[in-house]
């Protein structure tokens, strides 16, 4: 059985069966390793990492995760911040 989340909107609300057709992911861009490309991320998770800045300190910064394996597997992430769906 297929779970489903639901987002809501201000005039209404949707049923999402998974990442890929979640109305909140969202494009980025960034770099790894000298090499810049840009994938799908979800908006509605942060997650903390430690970054080393150009003085040598580290300190944390906020990124959103990539989705690209949810999507590509139709899947949800484990941490979806999005209700279950009711019926």
């Amino acid at each position: 059985m297929r779970v489903y989340r639901c987002y809501d909107f201000k005039v209404g609300r949707i049923k999402v069966a998974g990442c890929k057709d979640c109305p909140a992911k969202n494009v980025k861009r960034y770099q790894s390793g000298g090499v810049f490309s840009s994938g799908y991320v979800c908006p509605l998770l942060k997650q903390t990492r430690k970054v080393q800045d150009g003085t040598g300190e580290w300190r944390e910064i906020q990124v959103n995760p990539n989705i690209k394996e949810e999507m590509a597997n139709d899947g949800i992430r484990f941490d979806c911040p999005l209700p279950v769906w009711e019926e």
